[in-house]
């Protein structure tokens, strides 16, 4: 990647029980499989994506101060989980994409897009492009990713297994290992390979009082 340009993910933040109830899932799943990363809470941390974007470096405060303005304006949000899923390897747990939610999903695409400048991942050629179903590519497009707004889907990933087909068979034996929580927290985080948030940047408090 060009020096001049790095990636963030703004999440919303986990309650520290869930939080390490995902890292002692994921050490087991490691301990059973090949992986490629596990988290710890300290090199990989739990999160639920809001809105991953690779940026030009300078715009970076100007990102993390939209971010705490938006979470001044935004009350506590609750998920409820609804299933496991698999895609690609990757194990985790899906959430309900409720009214709350897509509403802070949808600011935070529509507040901090700019920010790119029009810039895609290199990842993104018109080649790759090409085979994507028609929304996915205007996603990218338009805000350089392809699973946001009608195809978001709040979920925490556990870990990616290395092989693809045994993540498959585990995803149909795996239960849902919490119940519904409440955040109050966006965090932005440095990322790393395979979506991995690896760096905390910064924490913001959603404190709007309805």
């Amino acid at each position: 990647m060009n020096n001049d340009f790095t990636r963030i993910n703004i999440t919303f933040n986990l309650p520290a029980d869930i939080a390490e109830q995902l890292a002692v899932l994921s050490r087991k799943l490691s301990d059973k499989e090949e992986t490629a990363f596990v988290l710890d809470n300290e090199n990989f941390f739990p999160h639920i994506t809001i809105y991953s974007l690779e940026y030009p470096l300078r715009n970076e405060n100007k990102i993390l101060e939209t971010v705490e303005k938006l979470a001044k304006s935004f009350s506590p949000i609750k998920f409820v989980p609804v299933g496991m899923q698999t895609e690609g390897g990757y194990l985790g747990v899906e959430f309900e994409y409720s009214e709350e939610i897509r509403k802070i999903h949808e600011t935070m695409v529509e507040s901090l897009n700019i920010f790119r400048e029009d810039h895609l991942r290199e990842k993104y050629t018109e080649e790759n492009l090409s085979g994507l179903p028609l929304e996915k590519r205007q996603n990218i497009q338009k805000y350089g990713q392809a699973n946001l707004l009608n195809l978001y889907i709040p979920h925490v990933t556990i870990t990616k297994l290395v092989d693809k087909k045994i993540a498959e068979r585990m995803v149909k034996e795996m239960k849902i290992p919490f119940e519904e929580f409440v955040s109050n927290k966006i965090r932005a985080y440095k990322m790393g390979k395979n979506g991995t948030c690896v760096e905390l940047i910064r924490e913001f408090v959603m404190d709007w009082d309805r």
